[in-house]
């Protein structure tokens, strides 16, 4: 059996910075009864809010419970203008560990206000959540089927009348393949209109270079393995972007494994931004033990 572990397996900086830094605020208040509380999970993979949990750190989902005595967690993902706004009037002092990717694209929102924003990914992805937030006129996207509604069309269409800007904007863990498909279909909308499209290329280099590696390990091999959380956006797009040219699992830890992965002569693995080192470690251990078990 062969084995071949993707490069970009694993954290990307900005969660590496938000792991990091929630550990090291454990590490100053381990002396004392500190209640650190994180909005939200840190990073979405199930093993590490685990590991916070045990060391114990509150994950909660409602800001207004906090207190000035608590240690606030800003999560990688980042948060909405209103909660900023939220934390100030009660005056918490917090960490703010939200990826510098994510904070560009609230920037680069806030600074095209007069624009209609078009921002491609899941309405529902707390990444998401917080750049709507930050938006006065924007519409979400997210797969290129949905820019056949007339209704959405027609809004597009409408900024020719207000002299209005289009600015397209990505969830940093888009799929690219879907960005550059909704380009397309964009510039055909607006032909033969007055409309500037500015495009601004918000899905970040460790996504891409993941996604783009992702496909040229599955195109070697007869099983991809793509481990990470399914609550993780990333991870779930290199399945996506796997099954399109072998057969693909998506596992959180090598518990997760059985032995029909070994009718396999060569296999591929890939982990989401989220997923410790250790568990990719696992996953390969597991793997090599029961490949050297079978070669005896």
């Amino acid at each position: 059996m062969e084995i071949i572990v993707g490069k970009y397996a694993g954290f990307c900086y900005g969660v590496n910075r938000a792991v990091d830094g929630l550990n090291k605020l454990v590490e100053e208040n381990s002396k004392e009864e500190a209640n650190i509380k994180c909005y939200g999970e840190i990073v979405h993979n199930n093993n590490v809010v685990k590991d916070f949990q045990e060391k114990k750190v509150e994950f909660i989902e409602d800001l207004s419970k906090v207190n000035r005595e608590d240690k606030v967690v800003i999560r990688a993902h980042g948060i909405r203008k209103e909660d900023y706004e939220l934390l100030k009037e009660k005056g918490i002092d917090y960490k703010d560990f939200t990826c510098h990717n994510v904070l560009r694209v609230h920037k680069i929102v806030e600074n095209n206000k007069d624009s209609l924003i078009i921002l491609t990914g899941d309405r529902n992805h707390p990444e998401n959540i917080g750049t709507i937030s930050f938006a006065k006129d924007i519409i979400v996207i997210n797969n290129p089927e949905e820019l056949a509604d007339e209704n959405i069309i027609k809004r597009i269409k409408e900024q020719s009348n207000k002299n209005k800007r289009i600015v397209l904007i990505s969830q940093t863990t888009y799929s690219m393949e879907k960005f550059n498909i909704i380009v397309g279909l964009l510039k055909q909308i607006l032909k033969g209109t007055d409309i500037n499209l500015d495009i601004e290329k918000t899905i970040c280099s460790s996504t891409r270079f993941r996604q783009l590696e992702t496909e040229e390990i599955a195109k070697k091999v007869e099983l991809m393995i793509i481990i990470g959380s399914k609550t993780s956006s990333n991870t779930k797009k290199l399945k996506e972007v796997a099954e399109k040219y072998t057969k693909t699992i998506m596992i959180d830890t090598e518990d997760d494994l059985d032995g029909t992965i070994f009718a396999y002569n060569k296999i591929g693995i890939m982990a989401g931004a989220s997923v410790p080192s250790y568990i990719i470690d696992n996953v390969v251990e597991f793997l090599e033990s029961k490949k050297s078990k079978i070669n005896k």
